[in-house]
């Protein structure tokens, strides 16, 4: 694979060549384009298999990139290298295994398995494990519950010498394009989030909550609603509070049952 040098490094397309970046290699790639091979590929009949997995590949790439914004903040130790695509795979194969949709058409599901799914897709990427913070959620009442246990935590804070965490509680409610006659194959997918707490260690909070609205009347989409709780633990040094973001997790849960 070629390699640019030098400052100045190009990106997209320039005659016959693709500049493009890839995480974890410093230097920009270059690759050359087969203009015939592209052409073939869009309209030859014997492509037609092909075009119909990459509407499907393109519709999970869409979904993994509006997961991966729901991460906020996302800091690096927090989430594996190559995230968006890991989480690519994991919606395609998921999508092809849970749906019954004709080729080409496959999505997630409207259904609540569709949220699980992208809750596990989510949980598939972190570095950390946040069970070790033990922070649960619940409903109760109509309202969301974010629980503590003391003893894991007080345990996990002494083990990375923190001082305490904070946490931020969202509620997650993607748009997920359907499929339309476009070129793409799928509407687009969009982020839709709303905070819900902001809270430190020890504490336990109750508090109504809501999702963001559903897609507009006409917008060919479908919302899928999840929480997502982001850990991050930290240190304080002459008054000052550092982030330990080597310590930090997250995790992705459904809308727990009603107890």
């Amino acid at each position: 694979m070629a390699k640019q040098s030098g400052i100045h490094q190009l990106r997209g397309k320039v005659g016959e060549h693709s500049y493009y970046r890839q995480t974890g290699i410093q230097s920009g790639l270059v690759r050359s384009i087969n203009q015939g091979m592209s052409s073939r590929v869009k309209n030859d009949e014997s492509f037609a298999n092909t075009r119909l997995n990459n509407k499907e590949f393109g519709q999970a790439g869409r979904i993994a990139r509006v997961l991966a914004q729901l991460i906020t903040p996302k800091f690096r130790p927090m989430i594996l290298p190559f995230s968006q695509s890991k989480m690519t795979t994991f919606i395609l194969e998921a999508i092809k295994r849970d749906t019954t949709a004709p080729w080409g058409s496959r999505n997630v599901s409207e259904t609540l398995s569709g949220a699980t799914t992208l809750v596990d897709a989510l949980n598939s990427v972190r570095k950390n494990d946040p069970d070790t913070y033990g922070v649960s959620i619940s409903i109760v009442e109509d309202n969301l519950k974010v629980l503590v246990d003391d003893v894991l935590s007080s345990a996990k804070l002494s083990a990375i010498g923190a001082d305490g965490y904070d946490i931020r509680v969202v509620a997650a409610a993607p748009w997920i394009g359907k499929r339309t006659n476009l070129m793409y194959g799928f509407s687009f997918a969009r982020s839709n989030v709303y905070d819900l707490i902001s809270m430190g260690s020890g504490d336990d909070n109750m508090v109504d909550y809501e999702f963001p609205s559903a897609p507009t009347e006409g917008f060919p989409a479908f919302r899928q609603d999840f929480f997502v709780i982001i850990i991050m633990p930290y240190r304080t040094v002459n008054n000052t509070r550092y982030t330990l973001q080597e310590h930090c997790s997250y995790f992705a849960s459904d809308v727990p049952s009603q107890e």
